[in-house]
């Protein structure tokens, strides 16, 4: 069973905006991913969200559980898509 992801837009919004990331560039280098990826999910140009994408979210915005449950389950390359 496939499933489609989509992110919600408003909601990532104003939760990146609570943490103080207003710009998109600032909020693509606190996901781990190039900006331009980030604008295209903003602008809503691409509905394909990349694993990395939706694991940076996660880590961005879920709290310590979430963090931990990530980390126990994905072996997660650091390395930031230039």
């Amino acid at each position: 069973m496939a499933h489609n992801v989509k992110l919600r837009r408003d909601e990532f919004a104003d939760q990146a905006a609570a943490l103080g990331l207003d710009s998109q560039s600032a909020q693509a280098r606190a996901i781990g991913v190039h900006v331009s990826i980030h604008n295209r999910v903003i602008t809503g140009k691409t509905k394909d969200l990349s694993g990395p994408y939706v694991i940076g979210i996660l880590r961005l915005l879920g709290d310590d559980t979430v963090r931990e449950q990530i980390e126990a389950l994905f072996d997660v390359d650091e390395q930031v898509a230039s």
